[in-house]
């Protein structure tokens, strides 16, 4: 059930450090991020347990990198953001299997308030994003299509655990 969003934050965290390296003509880093998308979605896919983690703690080490390099600081924060909320469902989904398994009659509403809390969160990182972005005169139109994209992604990810 959280198997799409996970993939989801994957490639949003994925799509926001490659960017900016693609933008600033870093190649080497590019094809970094892209073999560490595919071998998370892989373990996502393989159930490894430690993809996770390892795949978060790559995009994290790559984003301090670019933030190193002085590469714009909201694109780095919004690859760490997500790459970190694909970790958590992870940690939440295998929490999940185990709920289903013992005296938990509720799966539905722990998982809404749970996704309530992640969007929050989303939406305080977006916001910090978009400011520094616009403090350093760095705010353009891929970073809008970038927070449209996320945007419309939350409210059919709420439309599909309404129920």
């Amino acid at each position: 059930m959280l198997k799409p969003s996970r993939i989801a934050h994957i490639i949003l965290s994925a799509s926001a450090l490659t960017w900016v390296f693609y933008t600033v003509e870093e190649t080497r880093f590019v094809q970094i991020i892209l073999a560490l998308t595919c071998f998370w979605i892989l373990g996502i896919f393989n159930r490894w347990e430690r993809s996770s983690l390892l795949g978060s703690i790559s995009f994290s080490i790559i984003a301090l990198i670019g933030i190193f390099r002085e590469l714009p600081f909201g694109w780095m924060l919004a690859g760490i953001l997500f790459a970190y909320l694909a970790y958590d469902l992870s940690k939440f989904s295998r929490r999940l299997k185990f709920a289903e398994h013992g005296r938990e009659k509720n799966i539905a509403l722990i998982t809404r308030v749970h996704l309530s809390r992640i969007a929050l969160m989303t939406l305080l990182g977006l916001s910090i994003s978009t400011a520094t972005l616009s403090w350093q005169n760095q705010l353009d139109l891929s970073w809008g299509i970038f927070v449209g994209v996320v945007m419309l992604w939350w409210m059919g990810t709420f439309l599909m655990h309404k129920k």
